[in-house]
């Protein structure tokens, strides 16, 4: 429900269930249910756009994780720290936790391409933001073939808006209007509701 809810945009509502499902996982003493819920609210914050909160509890469930010996979801809190970092403007900050992140899902007994994918886009993401365009279009065009490998459309379009961004800030508007249109016709296809952003 609290995920639900979040989906939604209704992330008062989201923090009530997940502030209930948190204490359940608490009394059953599931450690690794209990970060993840921790995680969780730093979803619910980072789209409220409070980032330092946000960043507060992914550093709290990354260091749950990490106790319980759950790597992949070492990268996955990595990643979202990461991502609240590049929504402060802390490009810089982000780069090695998103270094790490690619580090942590890309040596997993069991491969997780997407989400190894996932952390390069970020990492791309980040390079942009912190004026490293060389670095960011050379993880991008990674991230593109990573994502058109595992036929993840919606991964392919966040590759487009991440390098339309990038052409963007390098001050190549024809570049950046392309890849913002390619963006824009999978996220039509697609029904998602970042199609009124893109335009």
């Amino acid at each position: 429900l609290g995920l639900l809810f979040h989906a939604l945009g209704r992330n008062d509502e989201a923090q009530q269930h997940m502030r209930r499902a948190s204490e359940l996982w608490t009394d059953l003493d599931e450690r690794h249910r209990m970060a993840s819920s921790t995680e969780r609210f730093g979803f619910t914050y980072l789209d409220q756009g409070r980032a330092d909160l946000a960043i507060e509890h992914f550093t709290r469930a990354l260091s749950g994780y990490r106790e319980v010996g759950e790597q992949r979801s070492v990268g996955l809190a990595l990643i979202s720290i990461g991502r609240a970092l590049i929504e402060s403007g802390r490009f810089t900050e982000a780069i090695p936790t998103l270094q790490e992140a690619r580090t942590e899902l890309g040596t997993l007994e069991t491969p997780d391409p997407y989400n190894h994918a996932r952390a390069l886009l970020a990492l791309g993401r980040a390079e942009t933001g912190a004026g490293d365009w060389a670095a960011a279009e050379s993880h991008l065009a990674d991230t593109l073939a990573a994502m058109q490998a595992v036929e993840s459309p919606l991964g392919e379009a966040d590759v487009y808006w991440a390098l339309a961004e990038l052409y963007a800030s390098s001050g190549d508007r024809a570049q950046a209007r392309e890849y913002f249109q390619r963006t824009l016709v999978l996220l039509t296809e697609l029904g998602n509701p970042g199609v009124s952003r893109v335009h």
